[in-house]
């Protein structure tokens, strides 16, 4: 049985006043503060930690007593609330050391259930498993873990004192440092279903997007959100939630919300946007899409690939075992993409496959020319990508494709679309022809190449300015606040990863790393400064501090990092000379010691950070404080 305090509001110095007031004045009733009679012994960390094996293999088990013989006891402050659906029937409550996920089979928890309150709950009995390999706690239901049923959840759970909203105060996290806390089971068990704050957040499809694809039916729906440095990081809805049919937020701001986990995969869980999305501008009808590049004229053939294929068709010359196809629509981001890596098994597949346009009439024409948008990401290199993903023409009633020079290819590989440029057709002007999107991959390694926005003209769209890398005389970048103006160039990045290198604001350094989920990966990637002027400088010299650490050794370190620097206009790096490389097992930033330019005295040159790393073996590089006097 449950005891009560009563706390009684007593205005002291009306007290005489009030207790000869009118019959219209009636006493304040008394605020009742329920006191839990069940005290909590364990941690959720420790319940976390000692079910780890069946957390990690989405398996399930009984909890037991403790060893003791007594009941196992957890509490916490509860983090979310139900009250608009995305967060459904269930709780999710927070100890200094973690937070569980406590599954309810009620509706409106969040009336009985505050943000902020304090929550006991007795678990012995009870089922704990894992679901995408996150934390659950429910009963049996069908031979799995299901929900605990509210009369039995009310039986087993006590409140405690009042709701305390401070007590529910997101921490404050950037996307790079979540990645980073994938790396153990310790952080994972830290971070899972963490009520976090990420600022500098815009949604992809904000002011023009729904939050749901499907608002009313079963499933939910993933939208993008990146950062200023262009990480990502998935905001989960349900489909049946509250604003599943409103517009997205649109511009940049703060995103407050439950940090799901599923699979290595972090998710968003925002409760309710008009709280948790701050900064942002809401609208209430889409906005009208921005359009692509520039089109002279009227357009001959336009696709979008925006709510489906269109006339497009495919062909697959060879499609993997066990794929259904190489080439798919992707509707959440309205484009077509290519891909021969099964996710299912994590495998890389031979492939050889078109997306082959409707006839396009150029009769009557005495020019055309073909655009298009793209991005390529993970191909072994960039170069490959050139071969692998390539656009052809065919007149039609001929079986002979031409491959057509592209203009304009991405400068590295990313998820970030850009122009094709145009492409001259003007050979086949009064003639019918088809084009062919190419993909090919092989069982070492299959890319993904994504298309949208394809238009033929009459004439050829205008060519942006490509901008020129800022040139500064000397240099000094400390990375305190950002990536400066250095740019990233991933040569090679496996598909488990999402960067390699990334800006750490809380040590405010560049940090390159391939380690995630507890395994190393193949990466080759370049961080590169801005043309940086030597002009009047007779002996130039580099500085920068360093930590190194999780190599296998100090040899491997000096194999898989390396400072390189070339002229301006050059694509071929030259390794500079570096001196000291530390005992590879500190955190500790340490001095490059001063590296000689001189040989590049009175001209141009770009500075390029490069980490490696393989299959077996990757370290971590932290850099910051570069100059060049």
């Amino acid at each position: 049985m449950k005891l009560y305090k009563y706390a009684l509001s007593i205005a002291v110095a009306a007290s005489a006043t009030a207790m000869v007031s009118c019959d219209d004045d009636f006493d304040r009733p008394p605020v009742i503060v329920p006191e839990a009679t069940i005290e909590v012994n364990t941690a959720i960390s420790e319940l976390n930690e000692a079910f780890w094996s069946e957390i990690s293999d989405n398996k399930f088990t009984t909890i037991p007593v403790n060893e003791a013989g007594d009941s196992i006891v957890i509490g916490g402050t509860v983090i979310s609330s139900d009250e608009y659906g995305n967060v459904f029937k269930g709780l999710y409550i927070r100890d200094e050391s973690g937070v569980t996920y406590l599954r309810v089979n009620a509706y409106d928890l969040y009336e009985g259930y505050h943000v902020g309150q304090e929550v006991r709950v007795n678990v012995t009995g009870l089922l704990i498993g894992g679901y995408g390999q996150a934390p659950q706690i429910g009963s049996l239901y069908n031979n799995a873990l299901g929900q605990i049923e509210e009369a039995e959840f009310k039986a087993r759970a006590q409140v405690n004192g009042l709701p305390s909203a401070g007590s529910a105060d997101p921490v404050v996290v950037t996307i790079p440092e979540l990645e980073g806390y994938k790396s153990t089971p310790a952080d994972l068990r830290k971070w899972q279903f963490q009520l976090v704050k990420i600022d500098g957040l815009t949604f992809e499809g904000g002011g023009s997007q729904k939050w749901c694809d499907k608002p009313g039916e079963n499933g939910s729906t993933s939208r993008k959100l990146k950062d200023a440095n262009g990480n990502t990081i998935i905001a989960y809805t349900n489909n049946k939630c509250k604003f599943a049919s409103d517009i997205l937020p649109k511009g940049t701001g703060t995103v407050t919300a439950i940090l799901g986990y599923f699979k290595g995969t972090w998710q968003l869980i925002i409760m309710n946007p008009a709280t948790d999305c701050v900064g942002f501008e809401f609208v209430t009808t889409p906005d009208t899409p921005t359009p692509g590049p520039d089109v002279p004229g009227d357009a001959i053939f336009s696709e979008t690939f925006k709510s489906g294929i269109g006339n497009f068709t495919i062909k697959d010359e060879t499609l993997p075992a066990g794929m259904s196809a190489v080439w798919k629509h992707d509707s959440k981001y309205g484009y077509m993409i290519a891909t021969a890596y099964n996710s299912s098994d994590k495998s890389n597949n031979a492939s050889d496959s078109w997306l082959i346009s409707p006839v396009i009439d150029l009769s009557g024409k005495t020019s055309a020319y073909l655009s298009y948008d793209q991005a390529l990401n993970f191909f072994s290199s960039l170069e490959t990508a050139k071969t692998q993903a390539a656009v052809n023409v065919r007149e039609v009633g001929t079986t002979e494709w031409k491959t057509l020079a592209v203009p304009s290819w991405p400068a590295a590989m990313s998820w970030d679309f850009v122009n094709s440029g145009s492409i001259d057709l003007s050979a086949y002007a009064g003639k019918k022809i088809e084009i062919g999107f190419h993909y090919t991959s092989t069982a070492e390694k299959a890319g993904t190449w994504e298309v949208k926005n394809v238009t033929v003209t009459p004439t050829a769209a205008s060519t942006p300015d490509v901008p020129t890398p800022p040139v500064t005389s000397g240099f000094s970048e400390s990375f305190a606040s950002g990536i400066g103006a250095f740019t990233i160039e991933n040569v090679v990045m496996d598909e488990s990863l999402s960067y390699v290198w990334n800006h750490d604001s809380k040590y405010a350094c560049m940090k390159a790393s391939a380690f995630v989920n507890n395994a190393s990966h193949p990466s080759d990637s370049y961080l590169i400064s801005p043309l940086i002027d030597l002009s009047g400088m007779t002996a130039p010299v580099l500085a920068f501090e360093q930590a190194i650490n999780k190599f296998k050794d100090v040899d491997s370190a000096k194999e898989q990092i390396s400072v390189c620097i070339r002229l301006e206009g050059a694509t071929e790096w030259t390794k500079l000379p570096l001196a000291e490389y530390g005992s590879n097992n500190s955190w500790t930033f340490f001095k490059s010691g001063d590296i000689s330019l001189s040989d590049y005295a009175g001209k141009k040159v770009q500075i390029a950070f490069r980490y490696t790393s393989t299959a077996s073996s990757s370290g971590t590089w932290e850099v910051k404080n570069v100059t060049v006097k």
